[in-house]
C-alpha cells in the first residue's frame, strides 16, 4: 500500500464511521483484510497525518459513543488510530474482545504505540491470540515493526511464542499468502529442524513466489555452497527461473552433465544462460567449440529480472 492508497483507506474509514451501513462496513472490512503489514503501518500514519489534506478522522467527534458495545469494527479501528491516547486505549480494550483478523491486525499496530498504557494493553491482548487466523494477520504487522525501536521487545516476545508453538500453526503460516509471514514461518520451522529436504525441494521446484522458492533452494545448499547429490539436477528443472539460475551455479561438476549444460545455454531466462556460459567456459575453456547454436549471442548482463544472486 502506497501513500495514496493509505489516504484513500483513511477516507473510507471515515466514511464507515459516518455511515455504518452494512454495505459500507463490508467494503471497508474487505479493504482492511487485504492490507499487508506495511500497509497497516502506512494507514496508521495516514490517519494522523500532519500535512495537507488533513486526515478526515480529525473531524470525528463522539468517540466514546462510537466505542460503545456493539459498535462496528471499522469504527473501532478508526478510534485505535485517533490522536487522543485515551481514545486509542479504549479502542484497544474493544479490539481485544473483537474476533477476527482485522481486529487482530489493528491490535498489532498498537503494540508499538508511544503511550505506555496503550502499548501494554495491546501486548496483553495479543498474547493469547496465537491461533492461525489471528497469527496470520498479526505476524506481517509485527514483522514490519521489527526495525522500530518502540515495541521491539513485545514484538520479539509474540513472534518467539508462535515460533515455539504448535507445528501445525507454523505450517499453515508457511502456506501461500503474505511473503514476509511465509519466510518467517519457514525460518521458524527450519530452526526446529522441521523442514525436510524433500519439502524444501518441492517448494523450490514449484512455489508460486520466486523469493520463497529461492530461499528454499538456498536452504538446501551446504555451507560451502554445493547442492546435495541428486537435488541439484532436479532444481535445474524448476518452474522458477531464479532457482534454475541458482542451481546452475551451485550444482557440482559431477552432477552437471554436458547435455544438461547445453539445455541451460538455451534457457529462456538470461540469468540462467549467463551462469551456464560461465560453467561452460570453466569446463571447456574455449566457449566456441560445441557451443549450441545461438548460445554465444550477447545476453543481458548479470543480474537480470530473474531475481537471484550471481554464481558463486
Amino acid at each position: 500500500m502506497n501513500t495514496g492508497a493509505a489516504r484513500e483507506l483513511t477516507d473510507a474509514l471515515a466514511d464507515a464511521v459516518a455511515d455504518p451501513a452494512p454495505a459500507m462496513t463490508a467494503r471497508v472490512m474487505a479493504l482492511l483484510a487485504r492490507s499487508t503489514g506495511r500497509g497497516w503501518l502506512r494507514l496508521d500514519e495516514s490517519a494522523r497525518r500532519p500535512y495537507l489534506p488533513r486526515s478526515p478522522l480529525d473531524t470525528i467527534t463522539g468517540w466514546q459513543l462510537l466505542l460503545a458495545a456493539g459498535g462496528a469494527v471499522p469504527g473501532v479501528v478508526a478510534a485505535s488510530m485517533c490522536r487522543d491516547g485515551r481514545v486509542r486505549e479504549a479502542a484497544v480494550t474493544r479490539l481485544a474482545r473483537a474476533p477476527g483478523p482485522v481486529a487482530a491486525a489493528a491490535l498489532a499496530v498498537r503494540i508499538a504505540d508511544w503511550v505506555p498504557e496503550v502499548s501494554s494493553a495491546a501486548s496483553a491482548a495479543l498474547a493469547p491470540r496465537t491461533g492461525f487466523e489471528d497469527a496470520a494477520a498479526i505476524a506481517p504487522v509485527l514483522l514490519a515493526l521489527q526495525r522500530r525501536q518502540r515495541g521491539r521487545q513485545a514484538v520479539a516476545g509474540y513472534l518467539a511464542g508462535v515460533a515455539a508453538g504448535p507445528v501445525a500453526t507454523l505450517q499453515a503460516l508457511a502456506a501461500p499468502g503474505d511473503r514476509s509471514r511465509r519466510l518467517w514461518a519457514l525460518q521458524a520451522l527450519a530452526s526446529r529442524s522441521l523442514l525436510a529436504a524433500d519439502e524444501l525441494t518441492a517448494r523450490a521446484m514449484r512455489d508460486p513466489d520466486l523469493v520463497v522458492a529461492l530461499w528454499c533452494a538456498r536452504s538446501l545448499a551446504s555451507p560451502d555452497g554445493d547442492l546435495p547429490p541428486g537435488i541439484g539436477p532436479r532444481l535445474l528443472g524448476s518452474a522458477r527461473a531464479g532457482v534454475r539460475a541458482f542451481a546452475a551455479g551451485h550444482v557440482s561438476d559431477d552432477q552437471l552433465t554436458t547435455q544438461a549444460l547445453r539445455g541451460l545455454l538455451l534457457d529462456r531466462c538470461g540469468a540462467v544462460r549467463s551462469v551456464a556460459r560461465w560453467r561452460w567456459r570453466q569446463r571447456y575453456a574455449d566457449p566456441g567449440p560445441g557451443l549450441p547454436c545461438g548460445a554465444g549471442r550477447r545476453q543481458p548482463a548479470w543480474p537480470d529480472s530473474c531475481g537471484t544472486a550471481g554464481p558463486r
